[in-house]
């Protein structure tokens, strides 16, 4: 039996999420002709292209960005996460956020503790990481993060109800603020993105009467700076009703600043 361009563009599709067995089943075409066309457009065959994990968890989790607590993840991989072929990687120095985001997807699978070091500043730190490895559930998250996103990334496609959130799993992730001066009442913080990125963020900032905010570029990477509206901008990505989500350091350290400023 031939296979037409469309058949053909539709096992293609299939095969990523499915095994050959399936799709003969679903379009009564045999394994030898799906392996055939397979091989003849270079993807790998067999169960272990897909890498699927039998360790349980919610592979539908980024399916819609529809709460709070998904676009806090979804910054949060986009700051401190890695997509690579089937494996989503989530990785931190603070085990906290590791066995909170394990949680929010209802995973089995084990956190480990690992010796990183930061590019930038060529240190060395413990970190915690969780692997999922799943073609699946990499392919949902590229919907909105894109792989080298090291190079170039943007604001994903989602509600602007959840901006905030989003922002605030990318501070959390690769995010700062200090605190200084006489008493130590002034406060500053940065943001660290791509340019395109930190531009987008600027002009929601803006769109909400900040003042003007300052991106600088460095050779590896790009910081939005905010002075005088520092602490607006915190009250802007923290929401105590997403208070046991957030990265418990950094939100203290907030909460505490505030209310001594009160």
């Amino acid at each position: 039996m031939n296979i037409n361009k469309e058949k053909e563009n539709e096992i293609i599709r299939l095969s990523y999420f499915n095994t050959q067995k399936d799709i003969s089943n679903s379009l009564s075409v045999s394994i030898n002709k799906i392996s055939q066309l397979l091989r003849k457009n270079n993807i790998s065959t067999g169960r272990k292209r897909l890498n699927e994990s039998k360790l349980k968890f919610n592979i539908n989790y980024f399916d819609i960005i529809d709460t709070k607590e998904k676009a806090y993840w979804l910054g949060f991989i986009s700051a401190d996460g890695c997509l690579k072929s089937n494996k989503v990687r989530l990785v931190s120095k603070d085990e906290e956020v590791i066995i909170k985001f394990k949680k929010a997807i209802e995973s089995e699978h084990k956190i480990v503790q690992s010796i990183t070091t930061d590019k930038r500043s060529n240190k060395k730190y413990k970190s915690y990481y969780i692997s999922i490895t799943n073609n699946l559930f990499t392919r949902k998250l590229e919907k909105y993060i894109n792989v080298d996103k090291s190079q170039y990334f943007v604001m994903p496609n989602i509600n602007s109800e959840f901006y905030s959130y989003f922002i605030a799993g990318m501070f959390d992730g690769d995010g700062s603020f200090t605190i200084y001066g006489k008493n130590n009442h002034r406060i500053r913080a940065s943001l660290i993105s791509t340019k395109e990125c930190l531009m987008q963020i600027q002009d929601i900032l803006l769109d909400m009467d900040f003042s003007k905010t300052k991106i600088v570029e460095y050779k590896k990477c790009c910081v939005l700076f905010l002075y005088n509206n520092a602490l607006d901008f915190l009250n802007y990505i923290y929401n105590e009703k997403l208070s046991d989500v957030y990265l418990t350091r950094k939100y203290d350290k907030y909460k505490k600043y505030k209310n001594e400023r009160k």
